[in-house]
């Protein structure tokens, strides 16, 4: 059985400006290739992107349900154990995300074991 290894990052929130890169939409997609090329790089498959609804506060007593995008990023554990993951990831400044989003614990990934290929 092949185990995985799965980091899990929101979205960019908007899109990155870049000589020859016209329009919103283009900037967008730029802003996506950049993070999806960087994790690629570092050894990361892309899975999907999964739109979740967050609970947040709003104001002192109130609560409201908002949307978010997060990429599904997986890559297959080696067999001696889990390698040093901090070395293994992108730039910090891949995605322009506030901490308390882009946070998932010191290595920033997950571990989960997977009967699929």
């Amino acid at each position: 059985m092949q185990a995985y290894e799965y980091k899990i990052v929101p979205a960019p929130r908007k899109g990155h400006k870049a000589k020859g890169v016209k329009g919103a939409e283009a900037r967008f997609a730029l802003a996506l290739e950049t993070v999806m090329n960087d994790f690629g790089a570092a050894g990361w498959d892309y899975m999907r992107t999964d739109i979740l609804p967050v609970e947040e506060r709003q104001g002192l007593t109130g609560r409201t349900t908002t949307f978010r995008h997060l990429l599904v990023f997986r890559r297959p554990l080696s067999p001696n154990g889990p390698e040093d993951t901090a070395a293994a990831l992108p730039p910090s400044g891949a995605v322009d995300a506030p901490p308390e989003e882009a946070s998932t614990g010191a290595s920033g990934a997950q571990r989960i074991s997977s009967d699929s290929a």
